[in-house]
């Protein structure tokens, strides 16, 4: 059978690509194989997964080079069983279609048919799909194709729920055969499906007069048509976007004057999106069963604010918070390798007032404007849709390899390996006083260096910046940076402190040396962070990049003594400096993203790693459920996880409870991470949540920043109570 398959299907292709000829006698052979066999140019093999057969099918049974064709994903459900459409609702996660296609040829979005409201006895509304979906889109082909056939591969992901809800994937390969002109399957079944689908998509264009305005409590769409059908049964208005209303509220319609309106819930919960017009699919059902629907999409408009004492007394403890937590953050383990230099300073220059109001200001600049400078990229990147944080450059493994460059070569200057003139404040020999750029591009190092670490009030002020509009983002980062720099600035302006200070001497350079060492250590904790997100090859590259660096520059201080004869060592030198650089940069863009595999804690923890269904799961199976939102580069995650995490009385109380531990990591780039975050009202890392059912309901606690294990055990205590 296999053999008659394959030779079946060669002699087919052949007689195709042959029908080209124009011959009348083949297009009508040709044309009853295919009646015969049109499944092998139509559709792909079924699996069956997760309480689901999907199929991947094509409208087509042949295709012609730039000439758009349908296919679609069909999914057929278990009775009881569903999938979820674009937005899921209050739980659940929409199916994804993977496209690998051949060269040249490009896929549309999906076109998603209209959702079904569904409702659990928890009181959790999702949108869905019962029965049988089929999540359509366009392929459209290369202008120029030279093979007689195709492969169109595609991956699927979908989350099938009843009660427990179990993750599904299926893998397809479609062949297609290239002619001249497109053909049609002829199997009635297929044009049937295809046509049907196309019924349930959505209608771009709302055919009505239409507004939406807001207040605190409720969204009013409004809609003036010229004539109402009226045997309506029933109309609904489903949302593209999470958390703008409550999914589980009535959705009141009532006539108004001359028009019609639906009253929306707006959302209490999670982060509240900056949104500016309301966009969804409304669904009307007749009294006949029959079904229609309409994309809509129109501004919202918004109630006048007037400012008041209240208004801004928020804004004011916010702004406190951001000022407090940039304070603390100089005490975290991030920014402690840069700051300790800013000792030389005060040591070197503590009888010259003057050279230190203008180290004072110059530091304080830098740190201000970088943490200005990197409020308007996140505000940027945040307003073309990327959700994004705190910290979110050492996702980047080409930052993570500069940063490490830039500490080892400040390193080595400490050590005297090397004179290299960077422009920083590292202490030199014929320095006589501290120079105002020096100052200006430390406070541009600590404030890079800073931002894998978060501290107390930091979280709460960064969550608030958020959902906030542009010019308040900006307001708190700013105070964070001035609380930063405070500590130096009080330091050079009160001489009363500086008199406790040793007096300059020949055992500070015995202190500039043992100041390389924090850098080192630096060094080798962010080779640790680029092994969780590249190959174990790209931190050897970098290792070899450092070695080079490292003789590169000694060679050149060599060269610089020996003047002109040492022309040859100088040359060499800086080849060796050119290859550290490109060699590690060019491999670390070849090698592939790393996904880090959560392992159980030595000291026995079990730890999941973050999956939306998984987490949905242990919610409808009424779990206590623990998430550590965490990155290899933020230290403080680090310093939690190892000295409250792992003690053996949180491990005990975890396994007495049997609390779902889950690990969001977020060291790398992932968007189901981020979402969550901001679902949370969160933008940054750390983040520590318990997930808990009480009283049918599902409730959530934030937890801080910092944790003590007094802290962990007292609020399970309390859930359990």
């Amino acid at each position: 059978m296999l053999f008659y398959n394959f030779y079946f299907r060669q002699l087919t292709v052949k007689l195709l690509k042959f029908v080209s000829m124009k011959k009348l006698f083949f297009k009508l052979l040709i044309g009853s194989l295919l009646f015969f066999y049109p499944a092998f140019f139509a559709s792909a093999q079924v699996v069956y997964d997760a309480h689901t057969k999907a199929e991947l099918i094509s409208e087509n049974i042949s295709i012609a080079p730039g000439q758009t064709f349908w296919v679609g994903l069909l999914l057929k459900h278990d009775k009881g069983w569903h999938t979820y459409w674009q937005n899921p609702g209050d739980s659940g996660i929409p199916t994804k279609i993977t496209w690998t296609l051949p060269e040249g040829f490009s896929a549309s979005e999906i076109y998603w048919q209209y959702p079904t409201r569904l409702h659990d006895s928890e009181g959790i509304t999702s949108y869905g799909y019962l029965d049988e979906v089929v999540l359509l889109a366009k392929i459209t082909p290369a202008a120029q194709i030279s093979e007689s056939t195709v492969t169109i591969k595609a991956r699927a992901d979908w989350l099938a729920c009843e009660v427990p809800c179990v993750p599904g994937k299926a893998e397809f390969s479609l062949r297609l055969a290239v002619l001249n002109e497109p053909q049609i399957a002829v199997e009635k079944e297929t044009q049937e499906i295809f046509n049907t689908a196309r019924t349930k998509i959505p209608v771009e264009f709302f055919p009505y007069r239409v507004k939406a305005k807001a207040d605190d409590d409720f969204i009013h769409l409004i809609f003036y048509p010229d004539d109402i059908p009226q045997a309506i049964r029933k109309i609904e208005f489903f949302p593209f976007y999470e958390n703008i209303v409550t999914h589980s509220a009535e959705q009141k319609f009532e006539s108004v004057g001359d028009g019609y309106q639906f009253t929306l819930s707006r959302n209490k919960r999670g982060s509240q999106p900056d949104i500016k017009k309301l966009e969804g699919v409304a669904v009307v059902t007749k009294d006949d069963n029959s079904v229609v629907a309409w994309q809509i999409e129109t501004p919202i408009v918004f109630p006048k604010e007037t400012s008041s004492p209240q208004s801004t007394a928020p804004l004011l403890v916010m702004l406190a918070f951001a000022f407090l937590g940039g304070v603390i953050l100089n005490l975290m383990p991030c920014v402690f390798p840069v700051l300790s230099l800013k000792v030389l300073t005060f040591v070197r220059y503590a009888q010259k007032k003057t050279v230190l109001l203008r180290s004072a200001f110059g530091y304080s600049l830098g740190v201000v404007l970088s943490f200005a400078a990197l409020a308007g990229v996140l505000i940027v990147l945040r307003e073309s849709g990327e959700k994004i944080g705190w910290g979110f450059q050492f996702q980047s493994p080409y930052f993570v390899v500069g940063i490490t460059f830039l500490l080892f070569i400040m390193a080595l200057n400490l050590f005297g390996i090397s004179s290299f003139n960077i422009p920083f404040f590292v202490p030199r020999e014929k320095i006589t006083q501290m120079n105002f750029n020096e100052a200006f591009l430390s406070g541009v190092l600590a404030t890079i260096v800073a931002t894998p670490c978060t501290a107390p009030f930091m979280g709460t002020a960064l969550s608030f910046a958020l959902t906030q509009t542009a010019a308040v983002n900006m307001l708190i980062f700013i105070f964070l940076g001035l609380g930063m720099a405070f500590p130096f600035v009080v330091l050079c302006l009160s001489p009363g402190l500086l008199k406790f200070l040793p007096k300059p001497g020949a055992w500070m350079e015995d202190f500039k040396k043992f100041l390389g060492f924090p850098l080192l250590a630096t060094v080798i904790w962010l080779l640790w962070v680029l092994a969780g997100q590249k190959d174990a090859k790209a931190v050897w590259i970098v290792v070899l990049g450092l070695f080079l660096v490292s003789l590169g520059l000694w060679l050149n201080n060599i060269a610089a003594k020996r003047g002109a004869a040492g022309m040859f060592l100088r040359f060499f030198s800086w080849t060796c400096i050119v290859s550290a650089v490109i060699l590690p940069f060019k491999y670390v863009g070849l090698a592939e993203n790393k996904t880090i595999p959560v392992e159980e804690n030595t000291r026995g923890m079990a730890w999941i790693p973050y999956e939306k269904g998984l987490l949905e799961q242990a919610k409808k199976d009424k779990k206590i459920i623990f998430i550590d939102f965490t990155a290899r580069w933020c230290l403080t995650c680090q310093v939690n996880e190892r000295f409250v995490l792992a003690q053996p009385e949180i491990i005990r109380k975890f396994k007495e409870l049997n609390v779902v531990t889950i690990k969001a990591d977020w060291t790398n780039r992932d968007e189901n991470i981020s979402k969550a975050l901001a679902d949370l009202g969160r933008n940054s890392v750390p983040v520590y949540v318990f997930i808990y059912p009480v009283n049918g309901k599902i409730e959530q606690d934030v937890l801080p920043e910092v944790l003590t294990p007094s802290a962990i055990i007292d609020h399970l205590n309390k859930i359990i109570k």
